[in-house]
């Protein structure tokens, strides 16, 4: 092949590449619209309800609250720019509220999982010690859960903004195959460390998720069977059948959660095993 046929076979690839990204635009754009409808809708229900209806003020129902802030929040304020991003081709910051609005997105995400947890440990005391349930889940005990939510990821995420990318502790910067601030697993030698940190936290909280439920289900569904067999205690067969029907509607909650956290955990796992080469789709903005 010559140097013509090299010019030829180039240009051809970058035609290409538009054709595809004129294709697959228009439909990011859309399935992050529905998303974003679909989020903002039903978070903001659920919080409603809860808010609204006394019933439902308890230390479970506050715990799916923090889980829908976080959701909430991620339609409001992530996903927005990322949109603007796709359309324009470029970032919605400048440098300094970019890095900004990544450690912000970063505390969304972490709490969002964090708060996946928290629901995970309710359950678990409600089936395993059910007669100390009240007790352990107080107040001031689920405000405590609730904050440091919040507070880990806020801690964690500083660290790319601390100037040690050096270390591979991460550095803040748009990127054009995102399309938002935040970390570019592209770039291994500035963020390996940051990208091993936070993938063992997401692997590990998935693990322990997957795992809790399946003891959960495994014990709630021996509760129930006894009092359906083996007992004729109405009042006991209905708090059980009312339990395993709460432990199934958290853990399709959890579930979608954690199955949304898998492309994440997958993709920095691979880029953290596997590093690139080299470096592209990096943005530095003035």
């Amino acid at each position: 092949m010559n140097f013509s046929d090299d010019i030829q076979h180039d240009s051809s690839t970058i035609i290409s590449g538009k054709l595809d990204l004129t294709i697959l635009l228009p439909i990011l754009i859309t399935f992050i619209s529905i998303v974003m409808t679909i989020a903002i809708t039903s978070n903001f229900y659920v919080i409603y309800a809860i808010i609204k209806y006394h019933s439902l003020h308890k230390a479970s129902s506050y715990l799916i609250a923090n889980l829908a802030v976080s959701d909430l929040l991620t339609a409001t304020i992530v996903l927005p720019p990322m949109v603007y991003s796709a359309i324009q081709g470029r970032p919605l910051f400048d440098d300094i509220f970019c890095q900004i609005s990544a450690y912000i997105n970063y505390i969304i995400f972490g709490a969002s999982l964090n708060a996946t947890m928290t629901i995970t440990m309710d359950r678990c005391i409600a089936v395993f010690w059910p007669f100390r349930y009240f007790r352990m889940t107080t107040n001031a005990k689920t405000t405590f859960m609730i904050t440091t939510t919040w507070l880990f990821p806020s801690i964690v995420a500083l660290l790319p903004l601390l100037s040690l990318q050096q270390y591979g502790l991460g550095r803040y910067r748009f990127t054009n195959n995102t399309f938002y601030c935040g970390i570019d697993l592209d770039d291994y030698q500035e963020n390996h460390l940051f990208n091993l940190i936070s993938a063992a936290s997401i692997l590990n909280s998935i693990v322990v998720v997957t795992i809790a439920y399946a003891l959960i289900f495994r014990v709630a569904y021996k509760k129930w069977a006894e009092s359906y067999y083996c007992s004729l205690d109405f009042h006991k067969y209905k708090r059980n059948t009312s339990l395993f029907k709460t432990i199934r509607t958290t853990a399709l909650i959890v579930g979608t959660n954690i199955i949304c956290w898998l492309p994440a955990v997958i993709r920095v796992l691979i880029y953290t095993i596997y590093p690139p080469n080299t470096v592209q789709n990096k943005v530095d903005i003035a």
